[in-house]
């Protein structure tokens, strides 16, 4: 207790300033250019994100944070649902915005809060929802078992929201780079309203010969656990990576049926597969100056989903989409994408340039992107992208849509053109 008379804030009782108010606004606007359409068609968004928190730290050994978010899109209605049609493609190949058709528009969500603290500085504890990443992946990351949502590899910032659970962190002791997670999850994937339906997570990390290795099991009420392995090491010029991820139990692979008879059931097959699957990352990236004082990031890297569609995947991604089974990027079986990164030649550093381009082996589909970002006033970030799909008409990152009537269930058809080109710009202001 402080003593009357004396300053609080010099001997440390209480510090100065121990709350933080800040935040990010993030404007999108772009527009997606359906095929052989007029140009009066093309879907328009303006995804807006908003975020704003209060990081408290009353001393060195608390925190506390909290991370609202609002979401508005001017160009949707009330529910969150717009006209265009096109807008429904640009969400099919992973380069639409976070709001989706069926939220509230505008809507408010909780992104982070949480408390962290420690035990006599031996074990570390965050409790709350907040943000825990897995993995050494780039593009994919299957072993991010702990967020539900997955990472959209072509949108330039994580918009992913955090998730509640209470974490232990306990470095051992004499080995450096060592730690050991154990982690209850309360809402992954749903909320847990009794002990029974809660999950759990571990986590052992360590280095070995220099390579950061990493192994991990998850479990949750109602399903069968899953296991993760990842590493990511200097090779030479090179930093490789690769990740491994187990679901064990029952696993399903879906194929094209003949249908033909209105009945939805019979357009596809789905097997169950009573073995482990596995889905697999490796990759490498170099990192070079390609001039003085300006670095460059040069990467590629290859994905394996056991149970991801094969080539008959655009006739089979309608009916997995309509029974809300569709994560972008994780419905082929194989993936291939290069990647680079480079600070721009202007004196003050402030421009960058990143392009991508990823293909969906399986189905011959592929989209390009290519982003560039401008820092202005020091805390504003004006960017802008152009995103290619191309490859086979109907694939996954090259979506379109023609469907019969269904009569089981009733379904009127559904035509929808590719998008073969987006086009859009952002503000980001940190405040």
């Amino acid at each position: 207790m402080a003593t009357l008379g004396t300053d609080d804030f010099a001997n440390g009782t209480v510090k100065k300033d121990p709350l933080t108010i800040g935040g990010v606004y993030y404007q999108q606007a772009y527009f997606d250019e359906p095929a052989y359409q007029a140009p009066g068609a093309s879907a328009l968004s303006m995804p807006l994100v908003m975020d704003t928190y209060l990081d408290a730290r009353p001393n060195d050994r608390l925190r506390a944070f909290v991370d609202g978010r609002l979401i508005y899109d001017p160009t949707k209605n009330a529910e969150g649902a717009s006209s265009a049609s096109g807008n429904f493609g640009s969400l099919i190949a992973g380069t639409s915005a976070e709001a989706v058709s069926g939220t509230a528009n505008p809507t408010v969500v909780l992104d982070q809060a949480w408390v962290k603290f420690d035990a006599d500085q031996m074990v570390f504890f965050t409790a709350g929802k907040q943000h825990v990443k897995w993995g050494t992946g780039h593009i994919w990351n299957p072993t991010d078992f702990l967020t539900v949502q997955k990472l959209n590899p072509l949108q330039p910032y994580d918009l992913r929201l955090g998730n509640t659970m209470l974490k232990a962190e306990a470095p051992v002791p004499g080995m450096d780079g060592t730690n050991l997670y154990a982690i209850a999850l309360l809402d992954n994937p749903q909320p847990a309203g009794s002990l029974g339906q809660a999950g759990g997570a571990f986590r052992a990390e360590t280095v070995l010969d220099g390579a950061e290795v990493g192994v991990d099991a998850v479990t949750r009420a109602g399903l069968y656990p899953v296991y993760g392995f990842d590493l990511s090491s200097p090779l030479g010029p090179l930093d490789v990576y690769a990740e491994d991820a187990v679901f064990s139990g029952r696993n399903t692979l879906y194929q094209a049926a003949g249908g033909g008879n209105g009945i939805l059931a019979d357009y596809y097959r789905a097997q169950s597969m009573d073995a482990p699957a596995d889905q697999t990352v490796v990759g490498a990236s170099w990192d070079f100056a390609w001039r003085t004082d300006r670095q460059a990031t040069l990467g590629a890297e290859y994905f394996y989903n056991e149970t991801g569609l094969g080539t008959d995947a655009a006739k089979v991604l309608p009916i997995l989409i309509y029974e809300g089974d569709y994560t972008p990027f994780y419905m082929g079986r194989n993936y291939a994408a290069i990647y680079f990164s480079a600070e721009g030649p202007d004196e003050g550093k402030k421009s960058n340039y990143n392009f991508s381009t990823i293909l969906n082996g399986s189905d011959g589909s592929a989209v390009s992107r290519l982003d560039f970002t401008w820092l202005l006033l020091d805390y504003l970030t004006y960017g802008a992208w152009v995103a290619v799909h191309y490859g086979t008409p109907g694939g996954e990152l090259n979506f379109a849509l023609s469907t019969p009537q269904f009569s089981s269930p009733p379904i009127p058809p559904v035509n929808i053109a590719a998008t073969p080109l987006e086009v859009g710009m952002s503000l980001r202001m940190a405040y």
